[in-house]
């Protein structure tokens, strides 16, 4: 069984810085980046075993608004566990967060 939760979200920052503060903000929290692919607008990361949850995949989907605006596209998976509905906001709701504090440094 699988639970999903996903998200579009807006940045005024070009796409280039975006998909940068992606990796770092993956990175800062401790997300296995399995994939990532600038030409796509790609990133997939795999996010560890928790007390709540078997692990989940999150898919970041970025598109160019224009040449100063970047929106991005977050979609967190979870197999296995009915714990996972529950993960899946958390996830989002960190690797946001993270995101925007990124793009401020």
């Amino acid at each position: 069984m699988s639970f999903k939760k996903e998200e579009f979200v807006s940045f005024p920052h070009p796409f280039k810085r975006v998909f940068d503060a992606v990796q770092t903000s993956c990175e800062r929290l401790g997300w296995r980046i399995e994939k990532s692919d600038e030409r796509k607008g790609r990133v997939e990361t795999l996010v560890g075993l928790s007390l709540l949850s078997w692990g989940e995949k999150v898919f970041i989907n970025l598109s160019r608004i224009d040449d100063r605006s970047t929106s991005v596209h977050v979609t967190s998976e979870g197999y296995g566990s009915i714990l996972s509905m529950f993960k899946n906001p958390m996830n989002i709701s960190k690797f946001l967060k993270e995101l925007e504090k990124t793009l401020s440094d």
